[in-house]
């Protein structure tokens, strides 16, 4: 079960919309994360002591393009799409909603060719670690071993843990 909630975990998309099962992750980290506490001796390489720096990069935020009238065969169907375009354009880049996502441990991640082959240049996030769970080993063992090394902690998005949000080029600048 471990191993495949890592796998699925790891190859989750990038997508706009996000995971669609947040609670029952949520809680899946939130139940590691307390036997990593309860276990920190046997839990020591999924130990994060609090005030690490994680960091976090987004794709470069771009408005998705207005349906145009003309690709619609029908009225209800073009208002109901446009408005769904102006409900995702209207949302933060960066929601501080308290769920789990995936941060580094390593800048040099993020300035890494392999996410820079995924569009992640826009901003990025760092935080002061509260509750992390590091699980780059994990995904070493269970992904094959084949995977960038992406030193990959998961952690709440808590604004109580926000250090700063900086774009690409100034968060290069100040990280080197």
């Amino acid at each position: 079960m471990w191993g495949d909630f890592i796998k699925d975990w790891h190859n989750s998309s990038f997508d706009i919309s996000g995971r669609d099962n947040l609670e029952e992750t949520d809680n899946i980290w939130e139940k590691v994360y307390e036997a990593v506490i309860k276990e920190k001796e046997k839990c020591r390489s999924n130990y994060v002591a609090k005030d690490t720096l994680l960091y976090r990069v987004h794709r470069e935020h771009e408005n998705i393009k207005m349906p145009l009238r003309e690709d619609f065969s029908d009225d209800e169907a073009y208002k109901s799409e446009k408005k769904y375009v102006e409900h995702l354009n209207s949302k933060p880049n960066i929601e501080f909603d308290n769920h789990w996502v995936s941060f580094t441990k390593g800048v040099d991640v993020i300035k890494s060719p392999y996410f820079e082959s995924k569009g992640l240049r826009g901003e990025v996030i760092v935080i002061k670690a509260d509750k992390a769970v590091d699980i780059a080993e994990e995904i070493q063992y269970y992904c094959g071993g084949r995977v960038h090394d992406e030193k990959e902690v998961v952690a709440p998005l808590n604004k109580a843990t926000l250090v700063e949000v900086l774009n690409y080029p100034d968060f290069i600048k100040k990280y080197k």
